[in-house]
């Protein structure tokens, strides 16, 4: 049974596949993706993993759906490495000597031009 009506959630194949975590699963289907097998993901409560509809016109719409989720996805990542790609360059000229060591402690990063809030966890508020 195909299509994303059908998507299998992250526990139930662990259990029909006696994998031990989640992290396997992926890996799994990182390989099987690799080697052409299209495994669809469809996120949020009623998501899962799947492959696309027998119907073409569904599964052009459920290809068309993982492309955008996947790809929002990698920006994100790519997004979220810019604060530490900029610290790299920073260090890496520091250790060959062209620049002073930058001030990288959590508590006196900038984003953007604002401190990162400081919260107290110490349950004292």
């Amino acid at each position: 049974m195909n299509g994303s009506t059908n998507a299998i959630s992250t526990a139930t194949l662990l259990a029909l596949t006696g994998m031990k975590s989640a992290r396997e699963l992926q890996k799994t289907i990182e390989k099987e993706r690799s080697c052409g097998i299209p495994i669809l993901t469809k996120p949020g409560f009623h998501g899962g993993y799947f492959l696309p509809d027998e119907d073409p016109v569904i599964a052009a719409q459920e290809c068309r759906a993982f492309i955008h989720y996947m790809r929002a996805k990698g920006l994100g990542c790519l997004h979220g490495m810019k604060p530490a790609r900029k610290l790299l360059l920073q260090l890496e000229r520091y250790l060959s000597g062209q620049e002073e060591l930058p001030d990288f402690r959590s508590d006196k990063v900038e984003a953007e031009g604002k401190r990162w809030p400081q919260e107290d966890f110490s349950g004292s508020n």
